[in-house]
């Protein structure tokens, strides 16, 4: 085979691009905004243990999502828990399927069972009818995969019927909007994530949303070990505080917010020229009620028009130093420890979806030219479908 014959990485031609191209890559603001005020931390000697910071970026996130309770966490998963123990959550709680595996790690850890269940095929969030359809619940956990807003208001309506709290996991959502309102405020509460891969950052951190003054007092109480003074402990509690280096990190993001939401638009938008021309690659969009912080840019891939598989794409991007992601593959009901969980329910739509889609890099780490080389690629592949189709099938996937 000659040089100028090989058209793809995956035959030993140059890949797409010299270093990998990550989902999730950090948003990272001017580096001096969050070095100013860990300064003054180090200065305060208050590195921990509810400082000035923490507060700050708690009025921050409940500014962002009009929420008057806003109760900074170490992480989102630490959130859900104390959350769940804070609500007196004890029996099953119903989630969805598709979703990071957080989500039922938070209460299977707590001892609880996570009721897994399948989701719907336009919000791609948990299924109200399916939830209705279940026996006995404690409570009930939506997701805005991707930050699309889940059906909140149906999943409410279910949770009142049963006398149970809705929990919304919005770890994608901060920046997104149902029917013109902030996520944040909606069920009991809603708990958001601020890992490194998240729109807002803080290295690590997360937060828990409520409009229910007493529940954040409780959330308060029991993510500091269960004190309520210097001496006296309430109840059992846990370390679930956030630092002030990772507040300091949070205001560092949070303050560029605008320029970061500014920066994933636009690259939605060159995404959407540029796959437009593209057969059997459909770009996921929000329902018309709804308007997400487009911090993920997901496609449905349809193996008869593009000439590829999802996984086959999947692996050919990788070659090229495109780390596209599976987001989620392949769904918490088929993986290992909470298969227990599923039950013997149909999980018809999670199936689907978790097997055609594939998320593309966005953040401020890509631009226009990026995303354009990305799209000529896939319309490469979709060109010599054939030689790619047998190419893939000659190696392991990642």
């Amino acid at each position: 085979m000659t040089e100028t014959s090989r058209l793809f990485a995956i035959q030993g031609a140059a890949p797409a691009f010299r270093e990998p191209i990550h989902v999730g890559r950090p948003n990272q603001p001017p580096r001096e905004a969050f070095l100013r005020r860990l300064n003054e931390a180090l200065d305060r000697n208050w590195l921990s243990n509810n400082g000035p910071l923490v507060k700050e970026f708690e009025e921050k996130i409940g500014a962002v999502t009009s929420v008057p309770h806003c109760v900074a966490v170490s992480n989102g998963t630490s959130g859900l828990q104390v959350l769940m123990r804070a609500l007196g959550i004890a029996g099953p709680i119903a989630m969805p399927s598709f979703t990071f595996v957080a989500t039922p790690a938070s209460a299977a850890w707590l001892g609880l069972d996570p009721m897994l269940v399948d989701i719907e095929g336009e919000r791609y969030g948990l299924c109200p009818e399916q939830v209705a359809s279940l026996p006995a619940i404690d409570g009930i956990v939506g997701v805005h995969v991707w930050g699309i807003p889940c059906a909140v208001e149906e999943l409410a309506l279910i949770a009142a019927e049963r006398g149970c709290p809705l929990i919304l996991d919005s770890a994608h959502a901060l920046g997104s909007r149902l029917r013109g309102v902030p996520i944040g405020g909606f069920g009991a509460a809603e708990v958001f994530s601020f890992h490194a891969t998240k729109l807002v950052h803080s290295f690590e951190g997360g937060a828990v949303t409520t409009n229910d003054e007493s529940l954040a007092d409780e959330v308060r109480r029991m993510i500091n070990f269960g004190f309520v003074g210097y001496d006296e402990v309430s109840g059992i509690g846990t370390n679930s505080k956030m630092s002030e280096l990772n507040a300091a990190m949070g205001l560092a993001t949070i303050e560029f917010l605008p320029n970061i939401l500014e920066h994933n638009a636009a690259n939605r938008a060159v995404y959407e020229a540029s796959f437009s021309s593209i057969p059997g690659i459909e770009l996921v969009t929000a329902p018309s009620n709804s308007q997400t912080n487009e911090h993920y840019v997901v496609a449905l891939i349809d193996e008869d028009k593009l000439g590829l598989s999802r996984d086959g794409l999947y692996r050919l991007l990788h070659s090229e130093n495109v780390l596209a992601r599976r987001y989620f593959y392949p769904g918490t009901h088929r993986m290992g420890p909470y298969q227990r969980f599923a039950g013997e329910r149909s999980f018809v739509i999670s199936d689907a979806i978790s097997h055609a889609c594939l998320a593309f890099p966005t953040g401020l780490a890509v631009d226009e030219h990026v995303i354009r080389r990305i799209a000529e690629l896939i319309e490469r592949c979709h060109t010599h479908h054939k030689l790619v189709s047998s190419l893939v099938a000659e190696t392991a996937a990642p």
